[in-house]
């Protein structure tokens, strides 16, 4: 006799009635339907066989090698599906893959179990596909890595983003050998990408509140050293341009990078000049002195630390890093860069350097900078613009006042020629909104850092300099003679007319004929055909003034706007 399996999962059997075998093995189902059979008929043979199996559409997506629908013979686990999509690739989690059932979240599967836990991959979730069934698979999450003395080194992912030291010990195997002490040593970066390190002793005593109390973050590297009783009492000496002078504990692989870390660095931002070891072996003292390379010397200190890596230490050397000899110390200096770098934060870089030196400290622009928008700022050169401009409104103020006592009154009325009192006061304002005290110095850098080396923009750097590197922009600006200026939303291939439109139009003191446009990286611009995301539309006022007052305030403005060159365009706007 042969009978179907229903959508709902139900054969049903002339005489017995309908019986549930969905979702089980073919082992389970058989014994189900033949108690079912006999609980009607009596002792009776009964065999079950399957004859053919229903395909099912299951979608599995995420980070797999060959994602879309997946057609299943019949009931197969998430394992069963991934591997039918190709499996995970390296991007992908391990231990967060998620099964969403009818637009929802239905279960979440870890694999660690099945590969580390020796669970089956049956009971993995007790989940069984049905069609339709989406399997996603997420990129890597938070991740460690554990080397040296453990059973199964290697890269783990995390459930989160930390993880005990209990626990990351225990997904490498443990301990080699079980019992005993060890060092522990966990190299983290920092937030400004320096490393860290925190060494560890872990003994059969305290091992579990140690392992337990301690946690891992992303990106944290752990190495395990066993320490023997002959080991214990081997250690160095670490003297001289050193912060911490000491006696440290000898651990097997030594470097002098890691004896000068664990002595809390160098004394000062200046590189040292040499280093010597005094080495005893088999009785004889041996002498190592070595200069540190005069191109090595002109970089960052990282530059040189990771030189001192490759020195190995022996137990009981004596180390002395010796100074930079006076006459060869170095002046720096701090400046800063901020936004889409991929380092940002303040630097110190030697008295020469120029730009590029500092954004190639920084790594470079991240994909989401827009270097035609880049703020160049200088402390010295804000002060003189704010100096200037103060002395331009004291001018302006002044001419006010005595314009306003030239008024005649005439029935009651006060009266003058044309080119009246209200021109100076535009002028004033409008030198007010247009003036950014910041320090701002004109620049043009392209994206390939490259090409900044030998370029006119590759500027020498001074004390506070600061730079930084926008995201690309999604607005633009009209200030000065329109009804309502403001900022709005960027329209491609739209004109200057389309914005002071949106700006409700000209004032009847607008100078349209001067019109200019302040580029995102400061430049002015007459050439008002297109209008970029991140620009300014400067509409100038009519004014007239005096020839005297006019030189002046040129002069002035000349030097308050110099990298600012819509200074320019202003004054040739105010003739």
């Amino acid at each position: 006799m042969m009978v179907t399996i229903l959508h709902d999962g139900r054969v049903f059997i002339p005489l017995v009635g309908p019986v549930s075998v969905g979702g089980m093995t073919l082992e389970s189902a058989s014994e189900i339907v033949r108690s079912a059979v006999r609980r009607v008929l009596g002792d009776v043979e009964v065999a079950v066989s399957l004859s053919s199996l229903k395909s099912i559409p299951v979608v599995v997506v995420g980070e797999v090698r060959n994602p879309g629908v997946i057609i299943l013979s019949g009931t197969l686990s998430p394992f069963e599906a991934i591997q039918e999509a190709g499996g995970i690739k390296n991007s992908g989690s391990l231990r967060n893959i998620e099964i969403r059932r009818d637009g929802k979240f239905f279960a979440r599967i870890d694999l660690y179990d099945l590969i580390f836990g020796g669970v089956s991959e049956g009971a993995l979730s007790g989940v069984t596909l049905k069609a339709w069934d989406v399997v996603f698979v997420p990129r890597v999450g938070s991740t460690f890595a554990i080397s040296g003395s453990v059973k199964s080194p290697g890269i783990y992912e995390m459930i989160g983003e930390k993880i005990s030291l209990k626990d990351a010990v225990t997904l490498s195997g443990g301990f080699i050998p079980a019992q005993g002490k060890f060092r522990i040593r966990i190299k983290r970066l920092s937030v400004d990408r320096r490393g860290n390190i925190l060494d560890i002793i872990v003994g059969d005593e305290n091992r579990e509140n140690i392992l337990s109390s301690q946690e891992l973050v992303d990106g944290d590297f752990v190495e395990v050293y066993p320490l023997f009783a002959e080991q214990e009492d081997k250690y160095i000496f670490v003297s001289g341009y050193v912060r911490k002078p000491q006696k440290i504990p000898y651990v097997e692989n030594m470097t002098l990078k890691d004896a000068i870390m664990l002595s809390g660095g160098f004394t000062s931002i200046n590189s040292p000049y040499a280093y010597e070891i005094i080495r005893y072996e088999n009785g004889k003292e041996t002498k190592i002195y070595k200069k540190i390379p005069e191109e090595t010397r002109k970089k960052d200190l990282n530059a040189i630390i990771d030189l001192l890596k490759d020195e190995i230490i022996l137990p009981y050397d004596r180390i002395t890093i010796f100074p930079p000899p006076e006459n060869e110390v170095p002046q720096f200096i701090q400046v800063s860069v901020s936004g889409e770098v991929l380092f940002p934060g303040k630097y110190m870089v030697q008295k020469g350097d120029r730009l590029y030196d500092l954004l190639k400290k920084a790594g470079g622009f991240t994909d989401r900078a827009y270097t035609d928008g880049i703020i160049f700022t200088r402390q010295a050169l804000k002060y003189e613009q704010m100096r200037r401009i103060d002395l331009v409104t004291q001018l302006l103020t002044k001419d006010i006042i005595g314009e306003s006592s030239q008024y005649v009154q005439m029935g009651g009325t006060p009266i003058r020629q044309p080119g009246d009192l209200s021109d100076r006061v535009r002028l004033m304002r409008y030198i007010m909104e247009l003036s950014e005290f910041t320090g701002r110095i004109v620049l043009k850098i392209d994206r390939d850092l490259e090409k900044l080396k030998d370029s006119k923009y590759n500027i020498e750097l001074q004390p506070d300099d600061a730079v930084l590197i926008p995201q690309i922009p999604s607005h633009v600006i009209v200030a000065g003679e329109v009804k309502n200026p403001a900022t709005f939303s960027y329209v491609p291939d739209k004109g200057v007319k389309f914005y002071v439109e949106l700006s409700g139009g000209y004032t009847k003191y607008a100078n349209k004929s001067e019109v200019f446009i302040i580029r995102a990286n400061g430049q002015a611009d007459t050439n008002l055909s297109k209008v970029n995301p991140g620009d300014t539309i400067v509409v100038p006022p009519r004014v007239v003034i005096p020839y005297e007052t006019w030189y002046i305030i040129r002069d002035v403005l000349s030097v308050s706007f110099q990298g600012l060159t819509a200074g320019a365009l202003m004054l040739n706007a105010l003739k």
